[in-house]
């Protein structure tokens, strides 16, 4: 295992670029991976491949969750902004 060997995303599986590694307990991570954590995560050297993976589809499920109530939310606001306009 050299100095500059190529090195992977265990959790993406994109090439890591010269700079771009960030080291796990049992892997590697990449930039883009790591910028999907919470900002307040700090254990990352001491987490596992398998516990990032976790945390990333929970952040993704919380993410996809919050959509679906900022665009019913729109939705109700656009709502009652049409009966306002209807109905003077």
């Amino acid at each position: 295992m050299g100095l500059f060997d190529k090195k992977y995303c265990d959790i993406c599986g994109e090439k890591i670029g010269l700079f771009g590694n960030r080291k796990l307990q049992n892997g590697n991570l990449c930039k883009n991976c790591a910028a999907k954590l919470s900002p307040w995560f700090s254990e990352r050297r001491q987490s596992t491949v398998e516990e990032i993976k976790e945390q990333l589809a929970f952040f993704l499920k919380q993410a996809s969750d919050w959509s679906l109530l900022i665009v019913f939310g729109l939705m109700i606001a656009a709502r009652i902004l049409l009966n306002a306009a209807l109905n003077p």
